[in-house]
């Protein structure tokens, strides 16, 4: 599709069958006026759309239990399985790190319990949901 936000200015903006998000134009006038010519309209930054999920902050240990894994990938899984078709990523990690941070773990003999504090880093553009099988 293509779409023309002022005289002389165009870019083309595709819509996926199973993003959610609405991805506008940018106002190119307006970010000209602002960026002047810094700006580039076509393509994205190469770390664009990343999302990244840890278990646990980095200076805590995550859990993983010799006979049935680690706990967060066990409810990972189970979240995505479940609710993976019908909610965005986002969502679904929401489910999982509240669930993983709900546990109270104890990692060894003598060790004081602790919970995991699950998060993650998006700069996802739109939302994104798995499609449906």
């Amino acid at each position: 599709m293509e779409i023309h936000s002022s005289p002389g200015a165009k870019g083309s903006f595709e819509k996926d069958s199973i993003s959610l998000g609405h991805a506008e134009p940018p106002k190119f006038e307006c970010m000209k006026h602002l960026y002047g010519n810094s700006i580039q309209l076509e393509g994205l930054h190469p770390f664009a759309d990343t999302l990244i999920s840890y278990p646990t902050k980095w200076y805590d240990d995550a859990a993983r239990c010799g006979d049935t894994g680690s706990p967060y990938i066990n409810i990972l899984v189970e979240k995505l399985e479940r609710h993976g078709t019908k909610e965005s990523i986002q969502e679904v990690l929401h489910r999982v790190h509240y669930n993983t941070n709900m546990l109270q773990m104890k990692m060894k003999e003598g060790v004081k319990p602790h919970r995991q504090a699950p998060y993650f880093e998006s700069s996802l553009q739109k939302k994104f949901m798995f499609p449906r099988q």
